[in-house]
């Protein structure tokens, strides 16, 4: 008994310690999650152009992690099958405590970082339009918020995180527009996303670097390196398509174009469980990706996907030389 109750004692005591004491060159994360249990989870963000992942285990639905942010960074947190749990921004000297519900995207709190506390209040606000999945009454309640708060920090991270920009693109901008500046994020966020906005309403001309996942959880970076260009496709386990016959046939075009063009396939999928069960009759040789967020993700915010599959082909120089629904398009014009 007496152990169990120093083992309490010295647990309360880190935990009071880790939310005092912040560190000038890092952040903690307190996460509670309703309905998590005991798995792995993982953090993703993206702080100075990278990718960063920091893993953890949630035992009874609680976890901790620290990292490194000197600005705001938007962090996404995944269940152990990566199927998202929730997001929240930090930055180095602040330690959070956050709570989420499983698969209730309108439940959330935050304590210990002012952005995460006004996007937790939103969500509270709006839990019955996040909850049913209503994404008209979302952007229109994100589109109320950002007209009456234009200099609220975490105005910029709403409308990142919960405006559907498909529905209207030009909304979408124009919120960002309406935002004070002195608030927006910095670095590459919101500018992927706005050039994400203008591909969608035009015409694609340069492939950017790109780091995404592989298997085994793995980073690789694609772009067109040396005398190669680059073909991506992007698939949708669930399409018309069986995904054995798109296998196929990337695989003969990795063949015949493999001296001078890589094969990325990009999959979207809601999580890696789905994509990491999928078991092909044909062995892909080409490389095969995930990317968290999908489409929507600041990583792939340059390119507008606007169906599936959706192939982009960039010549070795960078310039993207086809981008559409068709492979024999794509694989002529490299």
């Amino acid at each position: 008994m007496k152990i169990i109750k120093l083992t309490k004692l010295l647990i309360s005591a880190l935990t009071l310690c880790l939310t005092a004491c912040g560190s000038d060159d890092s952040f903690t994360v307190l996460a509670t999650v309703d309905g998590l249990g005991t798995q792995n989870v993982r953090a993703v963000y993206r702080s100075a152009g990278r990718v960063n992942v920091l893993p953890s285990m949630a035992l009874d639905g609680k976890f901790q992690f620290s990292g490194n942010a000197p600005q705001p960074a938007l962090i996404e947190l995944y269940t152990g099958s990566r199927a998202l749990i929730g997001s929240l921004v930090v930055r180095n000297g602040e330690t959070v405590e956050v709570t989420y519900k499983l698969n209730e995207p309108g439940t959330m709190s935050a304590k210990g970082s002012k952005i995460s506390e006004q996007i937790a209040r939103f969500r509270t606000a709006n839990a019955e339009a996040l909850n049913s999945g209503n994404i008209e009454a979302v952007n229109k309640a994100v589109e109320q918020y950002v007209s009456g708060n234009r200099d609220n920090a975490a105005a910029p991270y709403i409308v990142l995180t919960m405006y559907d920009q498909a529905l209207d693109p030009v909304m979408a901008d124009s919120l960002l527009s309406m935002i004070d500046p002195k608030v927006r994020p910095a670095g590459d966020l919101v500018s992927s996303y706005r050039e994400s906005l203008a591909l969608g309403l035009d015409t694609l001309s340069v492939f950017s670097p790109l780091e995404l996942y592989t298997t085994g959880d793995s980073v690789t970076t694609v772009a067109p390196r040396g005398a190669r260009g680059v073909l991506l496709a992007f698939s949708a386990l669930n399409a018309d398509e069986p995904h054995d016959s798109l296998v196929r046939r990337l695989n003969a075009v990795h063949d015949s174009l493999k001296k001078r063009v890589r094969v990325v396939e990009l999959s979207i999928v809601g999580d890696t469980g789905v994509w990491n069960a999928q078991i092909d009759s044909i062995k892909p040789r080409y490389t095969r990706c995930w990317e968290p967020g999908g489409i929507s993700s600041p990583a792939l915010g340059r390119i507008a996907v606007r169906r599936l599959p959706w192939y982009v082909a960039a010549d070795s120089t960078g310039a993207i030389v086809y981008a559409g629904d068709e492979l024999a398009g794509a694989v002529e014009k490299l």
